[in-house]
């Protein structure tokens, strides 16, 4: 097995750094004690955690200041530059824990979205953790001509979501 590259974490030079298979360590360092008096602190690995939408999160500091960020992000402002303007993060294997810097790419909204399709994580129809519809109802409400205040009593959804099925402004990809 190759080694593991290890490079400063941007922002936290010093203090952090991030490794090319996406973990994320402190630094060796000196700190003041609570007596004043410096004291060595050995870095270690760091845990990480799923955060919003699954991606893993490390809380990193500085001067005091704490604040989580996402491990993907750190990886590739360390290994590939700074994110590009209208870029954002894209995982070649849709699989949002792993930041190994092989894994991951700057790209598009619309790479990215398209990636989701591939290899099946978008979340969109059924699969969307708020949808109150499913595929039948509304290939129903498609092909029906009933006023669509008969289909939101028998759904129990808003008029207006019956509307935006029609004008094809939700639940587009349904044929």
């Amino acid at each position: 097995m190759e080694d593991e590259r290890w490079l400063p974490a941007v922002g936290f030079e010093g203090l952090y750094s991030v490794s090319d298979r996406g973990r994320v360590r402190g630094e060796d360092r000196f700190v003041t004690s609570r007596w004043g008096t410096p004291k060595r602190q050995r870095g270690q690995i760091l845990k990480q955690h799923p955060g919003p939408h699954g991606y893993m999160v490390v809380t990193l500091s500085i001067q005091g200041d704490s604040r989580p960020l996402f491990v993907h992000s750190l990886v590739l402002k360390a290994f590939v530059g700074p994110r590009p303007d209208g870029q954002e993060t894209c995982h070649y294997d849709g699989v949002n824990t792993n930041n190994s810097a092989s894994n991951l790419r700057w790209g598009t909204h619309t790479s990215n979205c398209a990636d989701k399709l591939r290899h099946g994580t978008d979340q969109r129809g059924e699969s969307h953790p708020r949808a109150k519809l499913n595929e039948l109802q509304v290939r129903s409400i498609l092909a029906s001509r009933e006023p669509a205040r008969v289909f939101s009593v028998m759904y129990g959804i808003a008029e207006s979501v019956i509307w935006k099925i029609r004008k094809r402004e939700i639940w587009a990809h349904i044929k």
